[in-house]
């Protein structure tokens, strides 16, 4: 897996290089070069592995310049034994202009390498203050993304295609597109299915109207187009008026028929009249139609995406495909053919048949959702990804908590964990244990069980979440009546939710302790230092072996370096001292 970036025009050249004239005794003073390319990209990757989740990285190596001069190389390797190299080539034109090639190299894995995507965007986040642009060359992670998400599109788009396709040709005939009132779409086709027959001569022979039209044209056709009247009727004012531009034809060139055109009579229009009566929400579908052509674009185009951005177009494109499929149903129920009709009523003997046509009967005609046991699980699925989602992102930037990977549930076994990594045992744990219980017969219920267990297995909170799937019977008039609705009842998880969170933030127990050793000391011992812990930013370095080991951070665990001043004896950050004192004393003797 590789990523490749280019930072161009460095604001300050002095970083990389400078330059001083030294005197000679036998030859003219003479320019000499110094190099500090390497210090730069040393402090880049320090900052970097300082700003990454310490949870997740063990360490960085300095390899060198290799290949060639002023190519910088590191390799960082995560907890998990996985390494990344990254090289910086620095390049420099005259002393006056800059750029640096940075290149990520990271290892193939099976599932989403999200340390990879959070190494990409610190290292551009920490390179870009330093010069004037950042350009993004190469990143195969970006567009494996992409290819998945394009191959989910396409499926999206070609339903859409097939489904304006059903409507138009049904209401306006095979020669839809040569309508009134779509000239300007029927020009643009036009020209684009000449290429697409000089492409694939293969299907010259084709209706190639919808496969010929950008989304952007049908969408526009779908939601503004409009079918005018063959016959124009004009007013004898107008037609005064179209006599005295005749008269000045040469003058006015196309202004005859442009006036014409204006007084047409709209017969139908596209969206209103063909379209939304198979559309339950209208407006939710326009909406979902133009954010499916933007993401449909970026992914087609762009070719850089987050996994939070992946997420938020999949989730688009599902909705869209929802909506799509949807209306499809609807237009073909309410348009059935004969022959679709005689089969319903041929094969409506079979009990299999049966039975799936009644559940699907009950669901087209009333609205309700009727799952089979896969779609149920599913939906248990996405309950608990919900509850996983609201954790994590409560959580997982803060270091003080390790949040596990979300895994799709199996009879009793866990589905996350977050634990507090300050507490070295393990022991400050909570785990999440879902329990499917399944019947997606008409009428019956099925349940969700979610547990939260600690370290020790024992129960902490649990909720319940469950699924009715709905009944109902064929009327006297042929239409499906509901007796009573498909229902979804998450109404135990807010409480679940709002228990789970106070027992995280209860996990560490290293906060109580320090409190009460203080107050039963009356603050006469100091058992943490006054300056932050470099990893979580909190108070909670230890200067004392009573409460935890010197220089772990109570709030996250993190291991600081602590050293003694030479004069005072007072523990101090390594970082923070200065040739053996720390700053107080420091400033003590600079002052003498």
């Amino acid at each position: 897996m590789r990523i490749l970036l280019s930072m161009d025009g460095i604001k300050n050249m002095d970083q990389l290089y400078t330059w001083t004239m030294e005197h000679s005794e036998e030859f003219e003073d003479i320019r000499v070069e110094h190099y500090h390319g390497d210090d730069y990209c040393k402090n880049i990757v320090t900052d970097v592995f300082k700003a990454l989740a310490p949870s997740d990285w063990a360490n960085q190596i300095y390899l060198g310049s290799r290949e060639r001069i002023a190519n910088e190389t590191f390799t960082l390797s995560s907890t998990i034994g996985s390494e990344y190299n990254i090289s910086f080539a620095i390049n420099t034109y005259n002393g006056e202009a800059a750029r640096l090639e940075t290149a990520i190299t990271a290892p193939e894995t099976e599932s989403y390498d999200q340390k990879l995507e959070d190494l990409k965007i610190a290292l551009k986040n920490r390179l870009f203050p330093d010069w004037q642009e950042c350009t993004w060359l190469v990143d195969e992670q970006a567009a494996a993304l992409c290819k998945e998400a394009y191959e989910k599109a396409f499926t999206v788009e070609n339903n859409m295609r097939a489904f304006a396709s059903k409507v138009l040709i049904h209401f306006l005939g095979v020669n839809w597109i040569k309508k009134a009132g779509l000239e300007k779409d029927a020009e643009s086709v036009m020209s684009l299915k000449d290429k697409f027959i000089q492409r694939v001569p293969e299907f010259d022979n084709i209706n190639a109207d919808f496969l010929s039209m950008t989304l952007e044209t049908l969408a526009g056709v779908i939601f503004e187009g409009a079918i005018f009247k063959d016959n124009v009727i004009l007013s004898r004012q107008d037609y005064a008026k179209v006599q005295e531009m005749g008269a000045k034809q040469k003058v006015t060139g196309g202004r005859v028929a442009d006036y014409i055109k204006a007084r047409r009579t709209v017969d139908k229009k596209i969206w209103d009249d063909l379209f939304v009566p198979y559309i339950d929400d209208p407006n939710a579908f326009k909406t979902a139609a133009h954010a499916f052509i933007e993401d449909r674009n970026h992914v087609a185009h762009s070719k850089v995406l987050s996994w939070s951005a992946y997420q938020v177009i999949l989730k688009d494109f599902k909705t869209m495909g929802s909506l799509i499929l949807s209306a499809d149903a609807k237009f073909e129920r309410e348009e059935t053919a004969d022959e679709v009709l005689q089969t319903w009523e041929a094969e409506h003997e079979d009990a299999e048949y049966e039975r799936k046509y009644y559940r699907d009967r009950l669901a087209s005609e009333t609205g309700m959702d009727i799952l089979d046991e896969s779609g149920i699980k599913d939906w248990f699925d996405e309950v608990l990804h919900d509850l996983f989602g609201a954790v994590y992102q409560r959580y997982h930037l803060d270091v003080c908590y390790e949040i596990s990977d979300f895994a799709t549930p199996t009879e009793g076994k866990v589905a996350f964990s977050i634990s507090c990594p300050a507490v070295e045992d393990g022991s400050a744990r909570i785990d999440t244990i879902a329990q499917y219980s399944v019947d997606d017969d008409l009428g019956e219920d099925s349940t969700c069980y979610i547990v939260a267990k600690d370290g020790a297995g024992d129960e902490i909170c649990k909720a319940e979440v469950h699924f009715h799937n709905g009944n109902g019977y064929e009327g006297e008039e042929g239409i499906m009546v509901a007796t009573d609705d498909s229902e979804y009842d998450t109404s135990e998880l807010d409480d679940f939710r709002d228990e789970l969170f106070d027992t995280i933030e209860s996990l560490n127990p290293y906060p109580a302790k320090l409190d009460a050793l203080v107050y039963e000391n009356k603050g006469a011992v100091q058992f943490v230092a006054d300056f932050p812990c470099e990893q979580c930013g909190k108070f909670g370095v230890s200067i004392d072996e009573t409460f935890l080991p010197i220089g772990r951070c109570c709030y996250c665990g993190y291991e600081n370096e602590l050293v003694k001043c030479e004069r005072c004896g007072e523990l101090v950050d390594a970082d923070a001292l200065e040739h053996g004192f720390c700053p107080s004393c420091a400033a003590y003797i600079d002052k003498q």
